[in-house]
């Protein structure tokens, strides 16, 4: 049997919702860039690839490795009891995912698109980060961003209006220095974007529709969004 290495620990954070939100409407978390990634770990890494909509991890699941996804979008979610589903991120290139202090996952991760990750397991990335500053450091940030992305969720699903919770999703979509004209990119479902926000598709629909009407955005196909007037659009979301 495996000796169990130490837990990994959470970070203890204070941040104020309405300055997350509207830092992370306006840009994304940085990525690691490749010379950032785990480099301690590369003799124990393992390349995997999962077809659309397959399952990496369930709920329940022994979270005995964890994963840097390299291409492709994830999406970790959570269903209930009664079987309605919470979306609860949607995770990209160079971000990490199942790195937590519990013995299984708490949250089912699956592919939106085709996706490669690497995996490590979860007793050496422990020593890592105990041995090696830079993994420790660039783990230590993956779970800094990962609370802050949960709070702007919170603030989302708990404070905003529909409409401002569609509009501040495609702001969130969208690049730091975002320029009108801008094409973002929509892999997951209108499903997808709904659970994530708690709303129904209907509504993520609805408010899309007025936005296009309104001269906010343009839907060119059903995964692209271009963003007509930002500053509108900011004043929707509330910003």
């Amino acid at each position: 049997m495996r000796t169990q290495g130490p837990a990994i620990a959470m970070p203890s954070l204070q941040v104020s919702t309405g300055n997350a939100t509207a830092s992370l409407a306006t840009s994304r978390v940085a990525p690691a860039a490749p010379a950032q990634r785990l480099a301690p770990l590369a003799d124990r890494a393992r390349h995997v690839s999962f077809a659309r909509g397959a399952a990496i991890f369930r709920d329940g699941d022994a979270a005995d490795r964890i994963y840097e996804v390299r291409n492709g979008v994830v999406r970790l979610s959570k269903t209930l009891a009664d079987g309605r589903r919470q979306v609860l991120d949607f995770v990209e290139p160079d971000r990490i995912i199942g790195l937590h202090d519990g013995k299984v996952h708490g949250a089912t991760a699956e592919a939106v698109t085709p996706a490669v990750l690497v995996s490590y397991p979860r007793s050496s990335v422990e020593t890592a980060m105990a041995g090696d500053a830079a993994t420790a450091c660039r783990l230590m940030t993956e779970l800094r961003a990962a609370a802050m992305r949960s709070e702007v969720r919170l603030v989302l699903v708990g404070r905003k209006t529909a409409d401002e919770r569609v509009a501040t999703f495609l702001l969130m979509r969208a690049h730091r220095d975002a320029a009108d004209g801008e094409e973002v990119s929509l892999p997951m479902g209108r499903a997808d974007i709904a659970d994530y926000l708690a709303v129904t598709i209907e509504t993520v629909s609805r408010a899309l529709s007025k936005f296009k009407a309104g001269g906010l955005i343009a839907m060119p196909g059903p995964q692209s969004i271009v963003l007509r007037d930002i500053e509108r659009l900011r004043d929707v979301a509330g910003l």
